[in-house]
Parts: C-alpha cells; structure tokens; sequence
C-alpha cells in the first residue's frame, strides 16, 4: 500500500488519487444497483416493487451510519496527520464501537417496525411477502452497512482509498 501524503507535495495529484478510487465506490455501488434491478426484472415486477420498497430501509441505516462516521472521521485524519498513531487507533475502535451498536439498535427497531413499515404502502399480497423476506435479510446484515463507513475511513486516513475500492469490487 503507498501511503498519499496531503501534507507534502503536489496537492492536485494527491487529490485526485484519492478521490478517483472514492468515485469508483460510488460507480460500483450504482452498477450493482442497476444489475440487482435487471435481474430482478427478469424475475417478476412484484420482486423489482419489494426490493424497491425495502430499499428504503437500507438508505434509512445509510443515513444514520454516517454522522457516526462524521463524528470520529476529523479526529482520526488529525490524529493520523499529526503522527499520533495509537490515538487515531483508538478513535477507529470507538467507531467501530459506536456504529456497531447503532447498528444493534436500528436492527431491531426495524426488524420490529417491518409491518408498521410495509403498510405505509399499498402493496399487492406477494410484493408485500417478498418485501418483507427481503427485509428480514437486509436488516440481518444491517451492520456490515454501519461497519462499511468506518473501516473505509480508517483507510482514508492513512491515505489509502484503494483498498476500500477493492473492497467495494467484493
């Protein structure tokens, strides 16, 4: 891994090596996305509706993720900046804490709300089975989308936006 130094150098280069893998994240996530849609479209319509509707959920624990990566982001960029590398350390491990168990949190709040959830919408018998199947999965692996911000910022930090782009790829 080559370490990007902000601190020292051309910082237009530096720049854009951090930020072309970045944009890579957000591409790969539209085209998984759009291959998700595509599949399910050969499947059925009512699987392209569920999926729609559940996605919500997953936008809803996106959102709440990232202030907790806010929060501890700045002082683990100051921290690894200013060398003090075990208080960076730290400040990665209370994230992961926070989001960890943010995650705990919104999981079974949302796990307990699916029907109150599914009924804001009309929803046609098998939309609304499909919709809740695909819920209980999503809110299962609900903590992998809170755990995703910290660990690519733990990267970001140290300079390395590749790896969570390679990661992003998996």
């Amino acid at each position: 891994m080559k370490e990007v130094n902000l601190l020292s150098g051309d910082i237009k280069k530096s720049l854009i090596s951090m930020s072309i893998p970045l944009m890579g994240i957000s591409f790969i996530q539209i085209t998984y996305n759009l291959v998700d849609i595509f599949w399910l479209g050969r499947f059925s319509d009512e699987a392209v509706a569920a999926v729609g509707t559940a996605g919500l959920v997953n936008y809803l624990g996106n959102s709440i993720a990232i202030p907790g990566r806010w929060g501890t982001d700045t002082e683990i960029f100051q921290d690894y900046g200013n060398r003090k590398y075990q208080e960076a350390a730290e400040y990665v491990e209370s994230g992961i804490k926070l989001n960890l168990l943010i995650s705990i949190f919104f999981s079974i709040f949302a796990f307990f709300m699916i029907n109150n959830y599914l009924n804001l919408f009309t929803l046609t018998e098998n939309v609304r089975n499909y919709a809740t199947e695909y819920l209980v999965i999503q809110i299962a692996g609900m903590a992998v989308v809170f755990l995703n911000p910290m660990f690519a910022v733990s990267y970001n930090a140290i300079g390395d936006s590749i790896t969570p782009f390679k990661l992003s790829l998996i």
